[in-house]
């Protein structure tokens, strides 16, 4: 199957995951801007993150009248995302 000129492949839950991980430490909002897709499926993918305890809300911090609250990738989340790399470098035989 051909593809169209100017659409580019979807990209992988992993891909997304490499994504977040790399954005932290950060708040919510930059976190949805990274990985570019639904607030639907951000939600999905943020939730398994914080529950596998890649991620942690380490602050609070007021802003504007009200609590914006702080992720920051783990020691955990930081080798998931290393043997992310590691993986995409393998594949595609290229460092990310």
């Amino acid at each position: 199957m051909k593809r169209e000129v100017g659409f580019e492949q979807k990209r992988s839950r992993w891909e997304i995951y490499r994504d977040m991980l790399s954005t932290t430490p950060t708040n919510k909002t930059r976190l949805f801007y990274a990985t570019n897709t639904s607030y639907k499926l951000f939600k999905r993918y943020l939730n398994d993150l914080l529950e596998r305890e890649f991620l942690e809300i380490t602050s609070n911090i007021r802003y504007r009248k009200r609590v914006v609250e702080i992720y920051q990738m783990t020691k955990a989340g930081k080798d998931f995302l290393s043997a992310l790399n590691q993986m995409f470098t393998l594949w595609k035989g290229e460092p990310i």
